[in-house]
């Protein structure tokens, strides 16, 4: 399994959601873009273009430097994700049995990690794809947690869910966030997987990130895959 997210500042969330715009009225879109729903050499292409507007956006380099702990200048926006093996998670001997309390302790590991990165006495607004939940204060009392654990009231000024339909940003990270997992299921578990469409989309990305990303990174890195350790 693997959870994805990407970071950006406000200003840039608009650059990106307009260049998206461009894209879509270029192409007549008709539906949101998910790495699943990619299924033809033409779709592909598409895809590509979508990847392409990420890959200019991340070439370009922030005038100011970020971190809780480390600081240093990323990238305009940065991409993050967690591989999680499936055969080492117990969600009836750690989270009561509850598949739901078992992925939102990654989803906040994840979280943490970005905060961390990227915090620098500035507040974050994390927009999450909507989640069926059965509890409903998860979201509230996630956004606690965190911000009790960062020693701040105020770093995660919100925490909300949101149909990805209505964010582009969230359908661009769910496209990249897919071809990572294709990229290392592909390699791990059944190298050979036969989907020429996505394969095009998953070289089209390696190739602008010149490494394969079914590769473990340095964690500041602004395109940065890890594994989480159990």
């Amino acid at each position: 399994m693997v959870i994805g997210c990407l970071t950006c500042d406000s200003e840039t969330a608009s650059d990106l959601r307009r260049e998206i715009s461009r894209l879509n009225a270029k192409i007549s879109k008709q539906s949101e873009y998910h790495f699943s729903n990619i299924s033809k050499t033409r779709t592909a292409e598409h895809y590509k273009e979508l990847c392409d507007i990420f890959f200019d956006f991340h070439s370009q380099k922030c005038s100011y430097k970020r971190g809780l702990y480390q600081q240093k200048c990323y990238r305009k926006i940065c991409f993050d994700a967690i591989l999680i093996r499936h055969e080492k998670i117990d969600h009836h001997k750690f989270s009561d049995g509850d598949s739901q309390i078992g992925f939102f302790r990654f989803y906040k590991t994840l979280l943490l990690h970005v905060v961390k990165k990227h915090y620098c006495n500035s507040e974050f607004l994390i927009t999450i794809d909507e989640i069926t939940l059965k509890k409903t204060f998860m979201l509230t009392d996630l956004q606690h947690q965190m911000n009790a654990q960062l020693g701040s009231n105020s770093a995660i000024a919100k925490l909300q869910k949101q149909d990805s339909k209505a964010d582009s940003l969230l359908q661009m990270a769910d496209v990249l966030t897919g071809a990572v997992a294709f990229a290392w299921n592909r390699q791990e578990c059944n190298p050979n997987t036969r989907n020429n469409s996505k394969l095009l989309v998953v070289q089209h990305i390696e190739a602008r990130l010149d490494r394969s990303l079914a590769t473990l990174n340095h964690p500041n890195r602004s395109f940065n895959v890890w594994q989480l350790e159990m």
